[in-house]
């Protein structure tokens, strides 16, 4: 029986101590068969299938990819099963009964329209199962999920079946063809299973489309490797892999040097203030690229400058986990304001306004969060503690809300109106309330 069965078979225990926060969710979408439905992935198991088209023996080849998504849902209600891949759709079962799919395009919200797939088969409340066969074409030297929360429609679904960022579930890869991947090795923030056929990756429960770390790297293009162990603030002997696929970036004896220079004091200073580091393991991979990328645990690294930063967003973005797009300026601007918070000057002119507004259906991250996101926390220290304008004692004062704010959500998703609530009710002395609750009426909704 396979897992996915099995999972089955426990589904209403599993329903309870589900992640997921579909509350959350964005309103379901009216269409022209009927009503699209968004759902709650309960389990996901995510075959890929590789064959090589072209290329020369070195440097890019161009690979075909087959994918088997299966996905355990739970439906809220009747209707038709939204979901999002963007890829080359082959063939969708629901229950086992192959159906048809069309586009839902949401509605326009300035110049921001996206799209998800709609099941052409009404289902009723409860649990179903989802089967969606793809297929894609890459030119790479080096497989990996790269993710981009930049860009609409760039995270989990740019290789398989997914859902939206406020939903969690556990999910498993599957290589299925060992013998391809023979001399590869398997860079991944989840749980490597030993199987003769095949690269297993198992990933938690608490994962989402945005968490997931996985690199599969010939031999001959590992070009630095560091792996070491890190005492954790509350005892564990935690793994530590630094590794580069680029001849322009380090090699072992410099990955060595910048762990112990600028990784080790990084994550020490994110321990005493936020806790023990949240994760099994810390995996950093140094590479070359346009933009450095964080995930739950691990990180893709373009630049030196960012090291700092991404290990930020293990605690703030990948283990409190921003619900939707509209909320991502929160984890980008409380990285940026730890990192600079000591140096950014405070003008309310700087803040750019609307932070949170880009319709409910937003699957990116306003770029204005950096450094908007930035001063706007710093802007509501200083509110809090309006008497004494003294930039340490504010610091420390936000630090101490934002830490009990953490403690309340991590491994949980949450959203600007649950920041907001968090501030007035467990950060002021209630006569700032109102003054909140318009700052953030004025700058982020």
């Amino acid at each position: 029986m396979s897992s996915l069965s099995l999972f089955f078979s426990f589904f209403t225990f599993l329903f309870f101590l589900s992640f997921s926060a579909f509350s959350q969710s964005p309103l379901n979408r009216p269409s022209n068969i009927g009503l699209g439905v968004f759902v709650d992935f309960i389990d996901a198991e995510y075959e890929m299938n590789f064959s090589q088209i072209t290329g020369a023996e070195e440097g890019e080849k161009q690979y075909e990819i087959n994918v088997v998504s299966s996905v355990m849902l739970n439906q809220l209600e009747d209707g038709y099963i939204l979901f999002d891949l963007n890829q080359d759709i082959q063939e969708v079962k629901i229950d086992g009964v192959v159906t048809n799919i069309t586009q839902v395009k949401t509605p326009n919200h300035g110049r921001y329209v996206s799209q998800f797939h709609q099941v052409s088969t009404l289902t009723d409340k409860g649990s179903h199962t989802l089967e969606v066969k793809s297929k894609m074409q890459i030119w790479t030297k080096n497989f990996g999920l790269w993710l981009n929360d930049w860009a609409d429609r760039e995270m989990l679904e740019l290789y398989v079946v997914s859902n939206l960022q406020y939903d969690q579930y556990p999910m498993t890869f599957s290589f299925n063809d060992k013998d391809f991947f023979k001399d590869n090795y398997v860079f991944t923030n989840g749980t490597e299973v030993e199987d003769e056929d095949s690269i297993i990756a198992q990933f938690p429960e608490f994962s989402n489309a945005s968490s997931v770390f996985l690199h599969l790297v010939p031999s001959e293009n590992l070009t630095g490797l560091y792996e070491t162990t890190y005492s954790t603030l509350d005892g564990r002997e935690m793994n530590v892999t630094l590794y580069s696929d680029n001849q322009s970036y380090s090699s072992s004896e410099e990955l060595e040097e910048i762990y112990k220079k600028r990784v080790v004091p990084a994550v020490k200073d994110l321990e005493e203030t936020w806790g023990p580091w949240p994760h099994e393991s810390l995996v950093l991979v140094f590479d070359q690229c346009g933009r450095s990328m964080e995930h739950s645990g691990a990180a893709r690294i373009c630049r030196y400058a960012a090291i700092e930063h991404e290990l930020t967003h293990s605690y703030w973005g990948r283990s409190i986990f921003p619900a939707d797009g509209n909320s991502s300026w929160f984890d980008e601007g409380i990285a940026t304001w730890i990192d600079h918070s000591r140096i950014m000057e405070v003008r309310s002119s700087y803040i750019d306004t609307d932070l949170s507004n880009n319709g409910e259906y937003f699957r990116a991250t306003n770029q204005s969060s950096y450094t908007s996101g930035a001063r706007f926390l710093i802007q509501v220290g200083y509110l809090l503690n309006a008497e004494e304008q003294v930039e340490k004692t504010n610091n420390a004062l936000m630090t101490k809300c934002m830490k009990s704010f953490y403690d309340k959500y991590a491994f949980k998703t949450m959203t600007s109106q649950n920041i907001l609530d968090h501030i007035v009710t467990d950060c002021s002395d209630g006569t700032k309330a109102e003054e909140i609750r318009n700052l953030f009426t004025q700058y982020i909704f």
